[in-house]
């Protein structure tokens, strides 16, 4: 049976009420929840913390994805636009949902996170939420790299046969009844690697959970493809393992996103079903990755450090390490900080937290840095925000936000020139975009 769907937005807060089985779904902007869905729903918040439950009250924080729980599924999308957005209502009657969608598909693009090439993001439709669009992607694209290449690797292996291969064992060559079996020392391709088992399972699961006819035959597909290899559970320790070399660089999204499902997700498997699970985002994590490979591509030929460490705030004992999202270097090095949360305009301090500039201003004093970015998410906040502020030791520090209601997919290059533009702060001349 396909599930009833709802739609709510990051930062939303709507009602629930406990109900029977048959009267699960959703009424007047509340969501009607059996007790068994409500139990399911904590069960999967303990360990991602993406809401706020109360007795008769949901909040959603700063997530993105679907949560799927008895008959439910929830579909949480960003605040990309500039409007006022319902807190809870049905999939129709959003009908910014396919940009906003789309935007959201572009972001895991860029950050690596997602693999997309030459699909039709026309199957973005009111019938399908993220969770089957987020699948159908993921699925098309690596239907069709198996179908070019499958990742194999060497084995060695030792046996007797009727033909030399490899090197003769000649040690173990020494009985005259068998002389006709040749032992044999010799490597063989195999394509029972790690990286088509993580694939392997992921599909299968994913064929367990899918209501779209569409990647299921997908997956089934992939199935057929890696029949060879093995089917059994992995975890996420166990795709951190996997290491990534030029011959099998091309499957490494593909592995990124069996890890990110993995890690985001709670399955309950019981009598073969999966009965529970989510595809969840934390949109803070997803807007900071987006921004240093955007950041990356505008300042190419420049020095940049990403996420790297520039030591300990604590040094005896060592603790709270210090690591600016993006550091430029050069003659002047600049700090550049994103950050996914709500700005208070009203506040005193700009409505920037006291633990933002405290951090921003660490940065710098470590680095002996004389000017700071700070990114903000333009609709989230209401609309354009710019201040130029200076800190002690003079250090400027603006403060921006970015615009992401654009549609990233069609009119990239003037987002792009909009960044580059937000940029320019930190510069005496304007940036050249690649």
């Amino acid at each position: 049976m396909r599930p009833k769907r709802a739609v709510t937005f990051e930062y939303s807060k709507f009602g629930y009420e406990i109900v029977e089985d048959a009267e699960e779904g959703l009424e007047d902007g509340k969501l009607l929840l059996t007790e068994k869905s409500v139990e399911e729903l904590e069960k999967l918040n303990e360990s991602l913390n993406f809401l706020e439950i109360g007795r008769k009250r949901i909040r959603v924080l700063n997530y993105a994805g679907v949560v799927s729980v008895g008959n439910i599924r929830l579909e949480i999308l960003p605040k990309f636009l500039k409007k006022t957005y319902e807190p809870l209502q049905s999939p129709e009657n959003v009908k910014e949902r396919q940009v906003i969608l789309s935007n959201l598909i572009e972001m895991l693009k860029h950050t690596g996170l997602l693999k997309v090439k030459d699909v039709n993001l026309a199957y973005l439709s009111e019938n399908d939420d993220f969770f089957e669009v987020f699948v159908y992607v993921f699925a098309k694209n690596l239907l069709s790299l198996l179908r070019s290449k499958v990742d194999i690797c060497y084995v060695r292996r030792k046996d007797e046969l009727n033909f030399v291969r490899g090197k003769i064992d000649v040690r173990r060559y020494v009985s005259s009844a068998n002389l006709h079996r040749i032992p044999c020392d010799f490597y063989e391709r195999v394509a029972d690697t790690p990286i088509n088992r993580t694939l392997k399972y992921i599909c299968y699961l994913l064929s367990r959970i899918t209501c779209s006819r569409e990647n299921y035959r997908l997956l089934r597909q992939i199935l057929a493809v890696l029949d060879p290899v093995t089917l059994t559970p992995v975890g996420v320790d166990y795709i951190k393992r996997i290491t990534f070399n030029r011959l099998n660089s091309e499957f490494r999204p593909f592995v990124r996103f069996c890890e990110s499902f993995l890690s985001s997700s709670s399955l309950s498997l019981r009598g073969g079903k999966v009965e529970f699970f989510s595809v969840i985002f934390p949109m803070e994590k997803l807007f900071e990755e987006f921004m240093a490979a955007v950041i990356s591509r505008l300042l190419k030929g420049m020095e940049l450090h990403i996420q790297r460490s520039i030591g300990y705030l604590v040094t005896k004992p060592r603790a709270f390490r210090l690591v600016p999202d993006i550091v430029v270097g050069g003659e002047e090095i600049c700090v550049i900080d994103t950050k996914y949360k709500l700005l208070k305009p009203e506040d005193r301090r700009y409505g920037i937290s006291q633990q933002d500039l405290y951090q921003i201003y660490a940065y710098c004093r470590e680095l002996k840095a004389r000017k700071a970015l700070l990114l903000y998410p333009e609709e989230l906040n209401g609309g354009k925000v710019e201040k130029d502020l200076m800190l002690r030791d003079e250090i400027s520090l603006f403060v921006r936000t970015i615009p992401l209601g654009v549609d990233l997919k069609n009119e990239w290059d003037a987002f792009l020139s909009e960044v580059e533009n937000k940029l320019s702060c930190l510069f005496n001349s304007s940036l050249k975009s690649s």
